[in-house]
């Protein structure tokens, strides 16, 4: 009898090791998770004007541009489904943007767009997602946002 005793006492501390690990396993994914999530929201928008300025140390890095979208530069091209456009700011300056994926429907009646993605080094931003806000057609002076994300490469 004294041998049974001896043998169930190794399997407890076994189950409480494995519940253990298991436990730390899921707070370090969790705080992960919550640490990549907070790093990819925390770019925060820039004018096309700040874009120009600071060209050079922005190539490369992910960013968010806030514009006026100029509708007569809209180019789509429906066989490639590649988007071009321009969005400007209070300064006049403008900026191109190369956006591969679905159209917006509504695409001309956006007031506003918010980009996200990468400038590249000719100076052009490849979006990967697109957040128009448009005009209500209800209510004055209120917006709707539509978001389209590019497909993953």
């Amino acid at each position: 009898m004294a041998q049974v005793q001896s043998l169930a006492r190794p399997q407890r501390a076994n189950k409480r090791l494995k519940f253990l690990i298991g436990g730390l396993l899921i707070l370090v994914a969790v705080a992960y998770l919550t640490v990549s999530a907070l790093n990819s929201t925390s770019a925060y928008y820039r004018t096309p004007t700040e874009v120009l300025e600071q060209k050079d140390q922005l190539v490369g890095k992910p960013l968010r541009v806030s514009g006026k979208l100029l509708a007569e530069t809209i180019v789509w091209k429906p066989k490639t489904m590649e988007l071009t456009f321009e969005v400007s700011d209070d300064n006049g300056a403008r900026l191109p943007i190369y956006f591969k994926g679905v159209k917006p429907d509504n695409m001309t009646e956006a007031a506003e767009v918010i980009v996200e993605g990468k400038l590249r080094p000719d100076g052009v931003v490849e979006a990967k997602s697109l957040l128009l806000k448009c005009p209500s057609r209800y209510e004055e002076g209120v917006t709707t946002d539509i978001r389209v994300e590019s497909p993953s490469k």
